[in-house]
């Protein structure tokens, strides 16, 4: 998937969204609603993760987890698409998109949701970096 240009980005383009026959325009959420979407994000996510590391090894939890990944995983993906894209209409779309569709959708919707990622790798980077020399360098200067 190609990256926004700064264009689009500075002019606040909307994504666009190719679900069932039609493509829908869905514009890029504000700061303030932005991250009011990664938090929830972020809490499904860790319930995610919670029933994932459920009891491992019990065969209820096998099965539960089974069940959660292929039925309720898809509706939570789902519900997190239709909640940052509240313009669209989710019945008329559910009715004729695939769920392959949704799964693009809601890594377009990702892309523009978490846009610092790149930052956050570069001072990872950098953090790293700064671990491997030693902090009691006084100056990097040549006498």
């Amino acid at each position: 998937m190609p990256d926004r240009t700064e264009e689009q980005i500075l002019a606040q383009d909307p994504i666009e969204l190719k679900l069932g026959d039609k493509t829908y325009p869905v514009k890029v959420l504000t700061i303030k609603k932005a991250r009011q979407w990664r938090k929830v994000m972020i809490e499904e996510v860790q319930k995610i993760a919670l029933i994932a590391s459920g009891e491992a090894g019990t065969q209820e939890a096998f099965l539960g987890g089974l069940g959660f990944m292929f039925l309720d995983f898809p509706e939570k993906m789902a519900d997190l698409v239709f909640s940052y894209a509240d313009e669209l209409d989710r019945d008329l779309i559910e009715g004729t998109a695939t769920e392959e569709q949704l799964c693009k959708a809601f890594g377009k919707i990702v892309e523009v949701a978490f846009p610092f990622v790149q930052e956050l790798q570069t001072i990872s980077g950098t953090l790293k970096l700064a671990a491997a020399f030693p902090t009691s360098v006084k100056s990097t200067r040549l006498h």
